[in-house]
């Protein structure tokens, strides 16, 4: 008797598929497996392989990785941050630093920024002053 795969069982080959993409996801966007876990869940890669007719459930977890999307870079020019999720987060102390004790204008801290592949505005460094100043 061989088993075969139906939209009636499929669901059965999701968890661990789910568990090992979270796990991944996790590791290369620097989340809580909680935050990657649920991220999986909300793409169209999860839904495609709900269903059977799909047959994601052939992919390996690299595969459903790769084909998600998340393992693309996610610190690119075009990325969206939104809010909390600034892409000058990481250069907080710097950007501090240089506006507070080098006396640096918000349009140098972004030329400086650039110079280190960080692309973003003067007002968007501005902003971020604003922000995160004492």
């Amino acid at each position: 008797m061989s088993a075969e795969i139906t939209q009636n069982n499929v669901r059965l080959l999701i968890p661990g598929k789910v568990a090992q993409v979270a796990s991944l996801i996790a590791a290369k966007r620097g989340i809580t497996p909680r935050r990657a876990l649920l991220a999986f869940y909300r793409s169209k890669t999860y839904h495609e392989l709900e269903r059977e007719s799909s047959k994601y459930w052939h992919y390996s977890p690299a595969q459903l990785f790769a084909v998600s999307g998340f393992a693309k870079r996610q610190n690119s020019a075009f990325a969206k941050h939104g809010p909390g999720h600034s892409i000058l987060s990481p250069y907080k102390d710097e950007i501090l630093y240089a506006w507070q004790h080098e006396r640096m204008s918000a349009k140098a801290i972004t030329e400086r920024l650039a110079e280190k592949g960080v692309y973003t505005t003067t007002q968007n460094v501005w902003k971020f002053i604003k922000r995160h100043s004492d």
